[in-house]
């Protein structure tokens, strides 16, 4: 679900094939970083579970890639996830690591999908409309 909204909000925005969908993904410079990049963890799993030992890794490793790649905005998929890791994102705001960042629901179901897209499409539209 995830891959498939993804590529109707910047198709609805930019036209792009779907064949050719990663590679101007790419081109963007945009990136997929997995912050639940656990073993069995499902994105409707509640984070709360994870030992907050994991938790500060997780924020962690997020951190140094962020800091290695610099992309200037960032989108955090799943708002739970976000709530763990905002006031991360706000002092690598403040530290000019990053110029904005933003959270969206899972696209898991009909109606978070909806959401998705279309909040996607609007940051989209906001923050790198105007490049292709």
């Amino acid at each position: 679900m995830l891959y498939y909204a993804t590529f109707i909000a910047f198709h609805k925005k930019f036209h792009v094939p779907e064949h050719a969908f990663l590679d101007f993904f790419k081109k963007l410079g945009c990136y997929l970083y997995d912050l639940l990049d656990v073993p069995g963890q499902d994105p409707g799993q509640d984070t709360t579970k994870i030992p907050s030992c994991d938790l500060q890794e997780v924020k962690n490793a997020f951190r140094n890639f962020i800091s290695s790649e610099k992309p200037e905005i960032v989108i955090v998929v799943i708002k739970r996830i976000y709530r763990e890791i905002k006031d991360l994102l706000l002092e690598l705001r403040r530290q000019g690591v990053i110029e904005k960042y933003f959270a969206l629901p899972f696209p898991g179901r009909a109606r978070t999908s909806t959401r998705y897209v279309d909040e996607l499409y609007n940051i989209i539209v906001e923050t790198i409309g105007t490049r292709s």
